[in-house]
């Protein structure tokens, strides 16, 4: 098995580039698109733009599992006005091998720079590599979008995962939806 350390599965960089190689631009619900990513990479997992329009009920479905389930955040804080509004914001998806929803991540396009928010992963795919890949495609979408730099605001117990993907903390802590957190920032 590949791997590095705990054995996980390497992540490619930038997966944006394997989804584009496979001939699917936008598309969550595309079973054969996911088998040809799958197929390709050797992931359990595939990451992909996602529409809010189509794919809203699925993506809050695993924001709500997380943020408001798993962290208490009220119901009306985990959603905004910004989701619906494709020229304000970049929706991603994760799926696993049967296409099931397994995690999702948004990019605020704010200039000077983007923001990404709202990463949610299920459980049982924590540490599974899927939050870097996400993360790794926002990041290398912002950049393609022209963008020289992005940001996030960082739960504070989760800064030792974004320090590893190069970002680093701007600013001191303030709470957001009564959990602290750290603005954090990475040139791309």
């Amino acid at each position: 098995m590949r791997g590095g350390k705990n054995n996980r599965l390497p992540v490619p960089r930038p997966f944006w580039q394997t989804w584009k190689r496979a001939g699917f631009e936008q598309s969550t619900h595309c079973n054969r698109a996911f088998a040809r990513i799958f197929k390709m990479t050797n992931q359990p997992y595939a990451i992909a733009l996602a529409a809010w329009t189509v794919d809203h009920a699925v993506l809050s479905q695993i924001r709500f599992t997380v943020f408001v389930q798993e962290q208490g955040v009220p119901q009306e804080l985990e959603t905004d006005v910004a989701d619906a509004d494709p020229s304000k914001v970049v929706h991603v998806a994760a799926h696993n091998a049967a296409g099931e929803l397994i995690g999702t991540a948004r990019m605020l396009l704010e200039q000077p720079m983007p923001r990404i928010g709202r990463m949610a992963v299920l459980r049982d795919w924590r540490g599974s590599g899927v939050g870097k890949a996400m993360l790794e495609f926002l990041c290398a979408h912002a950049k393609q979008l022209g963008y020289q730099q992005i940001r996030l605001n960082s739960q504070t117990h989760a800064t030792p995962f974004y320090y590893k993907q190069g970002f680093l903390s701007y600013g001191t802590e303030f709470a957001e939806a009564g959990i602290p957190h750290l603005e954090m920032r990475r040139a791309l």
